[in-house]
């Protein structure tokens, strides 16, 4: 039996390094209005954790979802977790301080939830500059690659780099979803240095790194099992505004490869995938299980298309996992899934004419 939670504040609770939080309003507004998402990973006997009934029933059946499972609530989660004689499994959307808290106090004993070094250790390895040690620059002498970064722990190191003509990108040890990002060139503005000088202040350090010309936003998901081994989950095809995840497409493997070896060669994305799963498997072995995703992207050079392999990676479920479940549990090809936002969130899923 699993117990599903959507809690997509999970990064900024991460940043906030505490284990009692309270989300920014829009984190906490994004659990409410999606909080039926973990539904179609949910099976007969499984539960997910929703704050209103009605309300997920009622966004699942307008996106097409049946939830094969039951739904709970934070007042009635701890019954069905007395209820279950089996082995019980609790899957959220990321492990964090907070969320072990919240879940402690609806009933869930501490033998389901990680400990504290346990999560410390999540903590840690979801800081960019861990991919950036561990994954990245491990994946440096394979041809057709690009992507480098710096961890910063001073504004002069920022301001040195600056007295060239080249943008760079600034960012936030933990964020998300494009929060904790800025792009910066020539020298910074006293709005800028405040930023800079606050992550700094807050989180120990900021990522530097230098500004690509983006042709597409792509990613790389996994499952990490109990065992240790990094199973390809798939292939995700999003698209970002202002560094902001807006939506995914759904559609078969072979399809979006296509799309990504329209520039670069098969080859390459081959050795790309078969090298992370190896490193994932190395580096996370016995400290993580679960899903995460890989964060790439392909950009313009002076040489030709290079792809990065790394951006970022996410130790978390991730909406390209949404989206390659959409495809296997329901079929779906050729169809586009976005997130909009009108006061309140809403998921929609549609199909392509263009592509029929």
């Amino acid at each position: 039996m699993t117990l599903f939670v959507f809690n997509p504040e999970h990064d900024i609770a991460l940043a906030s390094g505490l284990h009692h939080f309270t989300a920014p309003r829009a984190g906490r507004q994004l659990r409410h209005d999606l909080g039926f998402l973990p539904a179609i990973w949910a099976l007969k006997g499984d539960a997910v954790l929703v704050d209103d009934i009605n309300l997920a029933e009622q966004k699942a059946l307008k996106s097409n979802i049946a939830n094969e499972g039951v739904w709970v609530t934070p007042k009635t989660v701890g019954q069905y977790l007395k209820q279950q004689n089996g082995h019980i499994e609790i899957r959220p959307w990321g492990w964090d301080a907070p969320l072990v808290s919240e879940l402690s106090r609806m009933g869930c004993s501490s033998n389901l939830l990680p400990n504290d070094r346990q999560l410390e250790d999540i903590r840690q390895m979801s800081h960019r500059d861990w991919a950036n040690e561990h994954l990245l620059r491990e994946l440096h002498n394979i041809p057709g690659l690009i992507g480098q970064a710096w961890a910063v722990t001073g504004i002069k190191e920022i301001e040195n780099v600056l007295t060239s003509e080249e943008s760079f990108v600034v960012k936030a040890p933990w964020s998300s979803s494009g929060r904790g990002v800025r792009t910066i060139a020539g020298s910074l503005t006293d709005g800028m240095r405040g930023w800079i000088e606050h992550v700094i202040a807050q989180q120990g350090c900021i990522m530097l790194e230098p500004y690509y010309q983006k042709v597409m936003d792509l990613g790389l998901e996994f499952m990490i099992s109990d065992d240790g081994k990094a199973q390809e989950e798939g292939l995700s095809l999003f698209d970002t505004t202002k560094g902001a995840y807006t939506g995914n497409r759904i559609d078969r493997e072979e399809d979006k490869e296509k799309v990504v070896c329209q520039f670069i060669t098969v080859e390459l994305w081959q050795t790309v995938k078969e090298a992370l799963a190896a490193l994932l498997e190395q580096q996370l072995a016995n400290r993580y299980h679960g899903r995460l995703g890989i964060d790439m992207m392909i950009v313009e050079t002076d040489e030709g298309l290079r792809l990065h392999p790394c951006v970022e990676m996410n130790l978390r479920t991730t909406m390209g996992h949404v989206a390659l479940q959409l495809h296997r549990r329901y079929g779906l090809r050729h169809h586009t899934m976005q997130i909009s936002f009108d006061g309140h969130y809403h998921l929609s899923i549609k199909e392509k004419n263009e592509d029929k």
